[in-house]
């Protein structure tokens, strides 16, 4: 591809102003040499041609390099004009929603080097059908993709910093190591893409789909994940220390090592979700749902899970120092090895099925159901 585009841009350059221009180079080089010849006594002419020569080489041939120079300047100049002309078409040509005409103008941008240079920054691309687009380490920042079709485009490595993609269809998209950050991902369709190593950080997915896409190692840090639906995606070791992921759906999604250090969880559904070795560290997850979940490992000091639901959890050696777990649904969860200095079980339900660290001895405030009776019973 680079001998092709050195090709291309060696044919391009040789115009006929250019031709001209050399030709009068040329032209002035020999005059000025036959002037040289001549003072030195090297040619054999008569006195009369070696007279003309003598009083006029010096400014033929300095007049004709001017204009040849000239002529590069005015054609540099025309040349310049004719490339932002041709960029533009391509960039507006680039939003069309035809599918055929779009595809074909990412290709001229991407040989031209005008995808990757800038040049489409800001570029107003709404409703684009850029579907199945290379547009791999293309620089989009701040371009209004609002309701463009990138359903399979290749956005590997993509700069997408403040750019608008609400309601945009990504769908399977590959955007590994693409930068999103303060992206506005409202409304966005990211179903089962690819955004492991992507860059998150400020960016507002409200709303968003991302069932079943890959965020592995992403930086999630600070993201407004409100609402969003999460199911079955893979967050392994992605950091979301202190985004807002309530009400959001994480049911199935793997955040094995995740950093949600100081995140919002309140109200979010983490049912059967796997968060082993998870860092939970100040976490709120009041109201939560983890019924099923996998918190084997994880560190969930300082975390507040006041009414959360954690039926059948597996909470196995997890770090539940100072954790608030009041009020929380304990029923058949296993909270063997785990250390609960400091944590605050009172009104927490239980039963015979929950196993507790040994030598713990629930608080006479924690209520046990098989004592009780039915949750029903305790609400009448």
């Amino acid at each position: 591809m680079f001998v092709v585009r050195v090709v291309r841009g060696f044919v391009r350059w040789w115009t006929a102003l250019r031709v001209l221009g050399i030709l009068l180079l040329a032209l002035a080089f020999v005059i000025g040499a036959l002037g040289y010849l001549n003072e030195g006594g090297w040619l054999y002419l008569t006195d009369t041609t070696r007279q003309i020569i003598a009083n006029y080489f010096v400014q033929v041939s300095t007049e004709l390099a001017g204009i040849a120079i000239l002529i590069f300047v005015i054609e540099s100049l025309y040349q310049r004009r004719d490339t932002e002309q041709e960029k533009r078409r391509l960039i507006q040509q680039l939003g069309s929603s035809d599918s055929v005409s779009a595809l074909e103008a990412a290709r001229a941008l991407r040989t031209r080097g005008w995808l990757r240079d800038g040049s489409v920054n800001k570029a107003n691309l709404q409703a684009a059908n850029l579907r199945e687009a290379d547009l791999q380490w293309a620089s989009l920042r701040e371009a209004n993709l609002r309701e463009a079709n990138l359903q399979g485009a290749n956005l590997r490595y993509g700069d997408l910093q403040d750019a608008n993609l609400t309601d945009a269809k990504l769908q399977g998209a590959n955007l590994t190591e693409a930068d999103l950050q303060d992206a506005n991902l409202m409304r966005t369709n990211l179903q089962d893409a690819n955004l492991t190593d992507a860059n998150l950080q400020g960016a507002s997915p409200y709303e968003a789909i991302l069932q079943g896409a890959n965020l592995k190692y992403a930086n999630l840090q600070g993201a407004g994940l409100t609402g969003v639906n999460l199911q079955g995606a893979s967050l392994y070791e992605a950091n979301l220390q202190g985004a807002n992921l309530k009400y959001a759906d994480l049911q199935f999604a793997n955040l094995m090592r995740a950093n949600l250090q100081y995140a919002n969880l309140k109200d979010a559904d983490l049912k059967d979700t796997n968060l082993r070795h998870a860092n939970l560290q100040n976490a709120t997850l009041s109201d939560a749902d983890l019924k099923d979940a996998n918190l084997k490992y994880a560190n969930l000091q300082d975390a507040e899970l006041v009414n959360a639901n954690l039926q059948g959890a597996n909470l196995w050696t997890a770090n539940l120092q100072d954790v608030d777990l009041r009020h929380a649904d304990l029923r058949g969860a296993l909270l063997g090895d785990t250390n609960l200095q400091g944590g605050n079980v009172r009104h927490a339900k239980y039963n015979k099925d929950t196993i507790w660290p040994e030598g713990f001895i629930p608080p006479s405030e924690a209520v046990d159901l098989d004592a009780a009776g039915s949750l029903n019973d305790l609400k009448e």
